[in-house]
């Protein structure tokens, strides 16, 4: 059903953009799941429609989707050095004050956590480059939109840490039916050293376990390097090159032989340098 109802909305999509005289008609995807249900239907869509898709490159990037509990998978996910330090960093940031778990799950609370999400990203690394969301008020507000429409269905949450009452590591999951996706994440760069956010991720990881009713958690990481590595299972992804108009077009295969062979220097030049 999921299938069938992706794949008439994909279609309509497509409709739409193809119609449209303002809008592009060729469709960059990044990290597009390979083996889900979207990329089933888009296959499915563009078939009828004449054309196919374009995969620029494919990687794996690191999911949660296992029966064990919080102890047996960092035990088997983490090496015992890797625990020993963790729990190292998570003594002597205690030792700088208290820290508090924060799990919000209804909707003001969602909302409330959000602007703490908000407001951490803004001073790290992603607001000095001008990329975080504060950086844009459109798209900040975009942002709480979607949190704010997702929470009221019970689909977003917020996990954060916080000492002396302000988050120093903030986590945003969003879900979609059994599948829950950690969307955006940030820390205090100030207590890098004490990896926050990685001790973050041990307490939302054994959350995210206990419960029942999520049966895979998507990193939404673009490779699986980082410290969301520390989950052991790998999903295959894909970059994707598409056009809307039906049987395609002479400019979508120049273009997406360009980005191919764009992508294959890239690779080359890094391997020699």
């Amino acid at each position: 059903t999921n299938r069938v109802f992706g794949h008439a909305a994909l279609t309509a999509i497509l409709d739409r953009i193809a119609a449209d005289p303002v809008l592009p008609k060729l469709i960059s995807l990044e990290a597009i799941r390979s083996d889900g249900p979207t990329m089933q239907a888009l296959v499915h869509a563009l078939d009828e429609r004449g054309s196919a898709p374009c995969i620029l490159h494919e990687g794996r990037r690191p999911v949660l989707s296992s029966n064990l509990d919080a102890k047996q998978y960092f035990e088997q996910a983490l090496s015992s050095s890797t625990r020993k330090k963790l729990r190292q960093h998570r003594r002597r940031l205690v030792e700088k004050g208290a820290l508090e778990r924060g799990a919000c799950h209804e909707a003001k609370a969602v909302g409330e956590a959000f602007e703490d999400f908000l407001r951490l990203e803004a001073v790290g690394w992603k607001g000095r480059r001008g990329t975080a969301l504060l950086c844009n008020q459109s798209d900040a507000n975009f942002a709480r939109a979607i949190v704010a429409a997702l929470a009221r269905r019970g689909n977003a949450s917020v996990y954060a840490l916080y000492q002396h009452g302000k988050a120093v590591a903030s986590q945003v999951v969003l879900r979609a039916g059994d599948i829950a996706f950690t969307w955006k994440t940030a820390y205090d760069e100030e207590l890098g050293d004490f990896s926050p956010g990685m001790l973050l991720l041990e307490d939302y990881t054994t959350t995210l376990l206990a419960g029942k009713s999520i049966a895979l958690v998507d990193s939404c990481a673009f490779d699986d390097r980082g410290f969301m590595s520390a989950w052991s299972e790998r999903q295959d992804v894909a970059d994707v090159l598409l056009d809307s108009r039906r049987g395609g077009s002479l400019l979508f295969r120049v273009v997406a032989g360009l980005q191919k062979t764009a992508l294959a220097l890239r690779a080359f030049l890094k391997a020699i340098f």
